[in-house]
């Protein structure tokens, strides 16, 4: 059978009626979806609607997806500034002149706690040659207070005793190395109640630093000897006072 056969329908495997070609079937007219069926017809491949739920969880998975970024930033350990302080790397005792070999550095960040005043590895240089004025512990973050210059300590019946002030324990007026002050204790019932005040000695001002951020002055005041123990007592329960000494004045 050829395909010239095929198409006249004869031969035998043509239409029941030789020479009658058949109908094609009718083509179904258009209608409407009917209930249930998807509004794209079913045909597979078509583009879905977008709809406002499908917009809103998109809009939830975005929103949840940048707050967990903002959180993993946020919450990250950041690095920390660090600075690097003299130390002292020996015990050392009053009136020990300071070497290379008895100060090494170590390094703080800006959470960790310095005294006030702690001086920073620049300084290494600058304090060679000082002395010790009081026994140092190894370990010591020094600090111009804890130091003196030349071998000017003083002498075996007096020490050095180092005073944290607030505002109101002090003179007024500005306070400067050498002044001429009275030390007075301010001592306290353990309730609180104020007693009378104690005048512990008329002395000079050995070093004056720098107030610190919690408002403090730090002030050294050479005393003798066999009060120190007291004095620094009272000095840790902030139970201590300066007084000025007016020029011409006795003591």
């Amino acid at each position: 059978m050829t395909y010239a056969d095929y198409r006249q329908g004869n031969g035998r495997f043509g239409a029941a009626a030789p020479g009658a070609r058949p109908e094609p079937p009718p083509v179904p007219l258009m209608q409407a979806p009917g209930p249930g069926t998807p509004p794209d017809g079913g045909v597979p491949g078509s583009r879905r609607r977008i709809t406002r739920p499908r917009m809103l969880w998109a809009g939830i998975a975005v929103a949840v997806a940048a707050a967990g970024y903002a959180a993993g930033y946020f919450t990250a350990p950041h690095p920390q500034a660090t600075r690097f302080l003299l130390v002292t790397s020996v015990p050392l005792p009053a009136g020990a002149r300071l070497a290379s070999v008895d100060l090494t550095t170590v390094q703080v960040t800006t959470r960790d706690a310095a005294p006030p005043g702690a001086l920073s590895s620049a300084a290494a240089g600058s304090v060679i040659g000082q002395v010790s004025a009081t026994a140092l512990p190894r370990g010591t973050f020094l600090s111009q207070s804890l130091l003196a210059d030349k071998g000017a300590v003083p002498g075996p019946a007096q020490a050095l005793v180092g005073l944290a002030l607030k505002p109101g324990q002090l003179p007024d007026g500005s306070l400067a190395d050498g002044q001429q002050v009275r030390v007075v204790a301010l001592p306290e019932t353990s309730s609180g109640t104020a007693l009378t005040p104690v005048l512990m000695a008329s002395t000079t001002v050995w070093n004056v630093q720098a107030t610190d951020s919690s408002g403090d002055t730090e002030v050294t005041v050479v005393i003798p000897a066999k009060i120190a123990v007291q004095l620094a007592q009272y000095a840790a329960q902030q139970e201590v006072a300066l007084v000025a000494v007016a020029s011409g004045s006795s003591s």
